[in-house]
């Protein structure tokens, strides 16, 4: 069962996660990590009473860092994109054009310089008359 690769986005950094590729955990760091891992929990906790009325298990930093480490299937061309490390790029592109993107015009805005116009045309006929 090959699950697609899933883009998370901590810190206004993306990471493309895949349960069976291990590099790509092991290239976040600590911190953004521990965000994951909390709010992961949380999740997990919000899910608990949906499921079963047992607590949830969580997972022990000792057992985390088992599998963030985990030899197994880390042998990955590193030289070509994958189809997840696109998404990555897109979703960084399209939150930084949200960042970088100007604010609509207001009628504020259309006024003040309505009336810079308006006086510019007058200065101007009251000039050469």
């Amino acid at each position: 069962m090959n699950q697609p690769p899933v883009i998370v986005i901590i810190n206004k950094k993306p990471y493309t996660l895949n349960t069976v590729d291990n590099e790509s955990l092991q290239q976040i760091p600590a911190e953004d990590r521990r965000q994951l891992v909390t709010l992961l929990e949380k999740l997990k906790q919000l899910d608990a009473p949906v499921q079963s009325t047992s607590r949830p298990k969580t997972l022990s930093s000792e057992s985390l860092q088992a599998v963030m480490t985990d030899p197994v299937n880390q042998a990955v061309n590193s030289g070509r994109l994958h189809s997840g490390d696109a998404d990555a790029v897109m979703a960084q592109l399209i939150m930084e054009d949200k960042l970088n993107k100007k604010p609509p015009l207001t009628k504020h805005v259309i006024h003040k310089w309505l009336a810079v116009v308006m006086t510019v045309i007058v200065l101007t006929v009251f000039i050469f008359s």
